[in-house]
């Protein structure tokens, strides 16, 4: 990045015909050039102005270094979401939320940014489909008590025709969340929210907050292949988006045991796994500058 913060300020006197009253403009600017924007270069300007009336040097002085301050922080705002622009053409799997008009990397991509997907992408794409409906279905469950089948749920209709189509033959078959949630009952607060950390700058979208066993909990739904640090890793930083938590638990919902399910993996070691977490966050910024 180029910057080219000489235009701190300009000022210009009007003399007013009332009162011997004097105007006085203050402006700011600021510019710079992005290499790293999604052509060869992007060079955005910014510029404010304001006018005052009587006013003495020390407080021109002190209004140009607040403008000035202005323009750098929206030229900064330009330059993120250019990188992260950037990152997510060229990264498919990268995702970004955007927070008070900030872009924020998602908690699963800052976890695998740098996995090696063995998988091709169409057969990751009929996992991903699967696992998209059964969440729905979960989540439409704590919203209204009832079970809906995934061809009574429009949005849903695009992955359905993926399943039927696809050349895994992958199905619903043997996967029973109601089994489950009999078994391990719990209180839902809330599901599917988008949470994000400022200090630490992440977001993503949590699958349910709940009460389990008496403990406020972050909880996750997986359908396939647990790896507990990942899941814990992942949930560590969305219990960090909130107070108060407790634990961490996942529920394995699949098609690899008789009854559909297994029992709940939980844990308390929540500062553990951030601290994994973090390592990874630091990792993504190192790589992508974000």
């Amino acid at each position: 990045m180029q910057e080219n913060p000489q235009n701190i300020g300009a000022i210009n006197q009007l003399s007013m015909s009332t009162a011997q009253l004097v105007a006085t403009e203050i402006v700011a600017s600021y510019s710079g050039k992005i290499s790293t924007g999604r052509y060869e270069n992007e060079a955005p300007f910014f510029s404010i102005k304001e006018s005052w009336t009587n006013i003495d040097d020390n407080f021109i002085e002190e209004r140009q270094i607040a403008l000035h301050s202005l323009c750098h922080n929206r030229f900064e705002e330009c330059e993120k979401k250019s990188m992260s622009d950037r990152v997510t053409e060229q990264y498919k799997h990268v995702r970004f939320y955007s927070f008070g008009g900030e872009q924020f990397p998602s908690v699963t991509s800052i976890i695998n940014y740098d996995k090696d997907y063995y998988i091709p992408q169409e057969q990751l794409v009929q996992y991903g489909a699967r696992g998209t409906i059964l969440h729905k279905q979960i989540e439409l469950y704590h919203q209204t008590g009832e079970w809906h089948t995934p061809e009574s749920i429009e949005e849903l209709h695009p992955y359905v025709v993926i399943l039927e189509k696809g050349s895994l033959g992958l199905t619903l078959d043997g996967f029973n969340f109601l089994g489950s949630m009999e078994k391990y009952p719990y209180e839902v607060i809330s599901t599917e929210t988008k949470v994000y950390n400022p200090e630490h700058r992440y977001a993503g979208r949590m699958d349910a907050l709940i009460i389990y066993n008496g403990k406020r909990s972050i909880a996750d739904y997986k359908t396939g292949q647990i790896d507990e640090d990942t899941c814990f890793e992942q949930l560590s930083a969305y219990a960090k988006c909130h107070e108060d938590i407790e634990q961490l638990v996942v529920f394995p919902i699949n098609n690899k045991t008789q009854q559909g399910f297994s029992k709940p993996k939980i844990t308390e070691d929540i500062d553990d796994y951030f601290d994994k977490f973090k390592k990874k966050r630091e990792l993504f910024k190192q790589r992508f500058g974000l």
